[in-house]
């Protein structure tokens, strides 16, 4: 008889392998823990992993919940929001709202039906987006507010374990006609089936992903219809309620198996279970149009090369896609404080391509005297405002905006070097940049344990980088 151990982080299983000296076949391991599924039932396509953090495997003890005196809060209404479905942000950006909410069991329609005009959605809860599913039910007083006394153990679990619709109505405005329109989701927890008008425009899954959805030609003069299926984690685990007598509980446990999403809202030693796992449109939903020449997310690096911080490099980035079928010349142009700067840039059918804009082709980007960006107790937190603008034959394409500061920022750190030795060092990320190399290991092979923990490692060659300062005398001791 031969013995395996089966690690799940702290807790240890054993799997007894009988075998015959022949060699015959090895009998199957028992479940590791039985009857975990009747208590917490999962989807079938998302199939459980015990050799990970499991959490709460049982449901708590009701004996050690904890109490209190004082009765729970009731719940309170707050207003209804008031405001228009559609709201113009900046130039081509408008943010969706006018949601409603719904419990998917109490739904019986599909998509389909939801999704279109003349669906009566009178009934259900006015949502707040951004915002949880948790969040609306509490603005609507379903149920008091969590963050008070023990208010959270009037909430059911069952909010983690349904779907929810979502669903609005909007007019286009008639600024759109002709142009490239999107749908951006900023931010859904955990999956989404999106719906538009009676058709299906696809899904997403993860909490912080973008979901973006063209819907050119989609949209329909009038009233419009957008629903969204929303989906919790499909493994919420079991809810755990810190006190005297249970103790903090797990940190985490088989939520973590769908990641990416807000894991500690299983349960961590700082905050009991969540009901709803912070499920919902937690990030808003724009709609976006822009022309042939669209602009994505710019990037702003700013670096001090002088001792004295007398200049300021800025290098911007910004990548532009062509969304015609026909080639295409796009000027890009980037605008902050009295600095203007434009870039040409060839693209081909529906290909992108990254304009940089740096001090080296632009000495304009080398900012002299610059208003800096200052951490709390240091100087002002300075910020520029920065416009991006793409134009073809003078026409401008698409806009954005956003702010930025001027800093460069090092870090010290302790890593092991290549003889395991655990050393203080200073770090300089900018400069790793510009010379395209990595400094630090953060795998699972560069991992090391000291004496107090763990500590990741430099990569090969890294100690010798220019990028890394060694930190000497007791300042250096790890």
């Amino acid at each position: 008889m031969t013995e395996r151990s089966i690690r799940v982080f702290g807790a240890t299983a054993f799997a007894s392998l009988l075998a015959s000296t022949a060699g015959a076949q090895i009998a199957p391991p028992a479940p590791l823990l039985p009857g975990y599924a009747e208590r917490d039932p999962v989807r079938s396509e998302w199939p459980v992993q015990v050799r990970q953090s499991l959490g709460q495997v049982a449901p708590q003890d009701p004996a050690t919940l904890p109490r209190s005196r004082a009765p729970l809060s009731k719940p309170v209404a707050k207003p209804v929001p008031l405001g228009p479905a559609l709201a113009q942000r900046s130039p081509g950006s408008w943010t969706v709202g006018g949601w409603r909410l719904a419990e998917a069991p109490s739904v019986r329609a599909n998509g389909a039906a939801v999704s279109r005009v003349g669906y009566d959605a009178k009934s259900w809860y006015v949502a707040t987006v951004p915002g949880t599913v948790l969040t609306t039910l509490v603005d609507r007083g379903v149920y008091p507010d969590p963050a008070f006394g023990l208010n959270n153990m009037a909430i059911p679990e069952r909010l983690a374990r349904q779907d929810y619709w979502y669903r609005t109505e909007i007019e286009v405005p008639a600024e759109t006609v002709g142009k490239h329109l999107e749908l951006n989701f900023k931010g859904v927890n955990y999956a989404a089936e999106i719906w538009l008008n009676g058709a299906r425009l696809g899904t997403m899954k993860g909490a912080f992903i973008r979901g973006r959805f063209d819907v050119t030609g989609k949209l329909a003069p009038g009233r419009n219809v957008i629903a969204v299926k929303v989906s919790p984690p499909p493994h919420p685990g079991l809810a755990h309620e810190e006190s005297m007598t249970a103790g903090v509980g797990e940190n985490g446990g088989m939520q973590m198996l769908d990641g990416p999403t807000f894991v500690a809202t299983e349960g961590w030693d700082w905050i009991p279970s969540i009901r709803d796992r912070n499920t919902g449109l937690w990030q808003g939903v724009d709609l976006i149009a822009t022309g042939p020449a669209a602009l994505g997310d710019a990037q702003v690096v700013t670096t001090l090369p002088n001792a004295d911080n007398s200049v300021a490099n800025v290098e911007i980035t910004v990548p532009v896609r062509n969304l015609t079928d026909q080639p295409t010349t796009a000027i890009v142009t980037a605008r902050f404080d009295d600095v203007t700067v434009s870039k040409s840039v060839s693209l081909a059918p529906h290909a992108s391509a990254v304009v940089t804009m740096a001090p080296a082709e632009f000495p304009v980007l080398a900012v002299r005297n610059p208003k800096l960006w200052w951490p709390n107790g240091y100087g002002a937190p300075a910020l520029h405002d920065l416009t991006l603008t793409s134009t073809i034959g003078g026409a401008v394409s698409d806009t954005k905006t956003l702010r930025f500061g001027m800093r460069q920022v090092t870090y010290e750190i302790s890593l092991m070097d290549k003889t395991d030795t655990l050393r203080r060092v200073g770090i300089d990320l900018s400069k790793a940049r510009a010379l395209h190399t990595q400094i630090v290991d953060g795998t699972h092979q560069g991992i090391r344990q000291t004496e107090n923990g763990w500590a990741a490692s430099l990569v090969p060659g890294a100690e010798t980088s220019p990028a890394v300062t060694a930190i000497a005398g007791d300042a250096g001791l790890a």
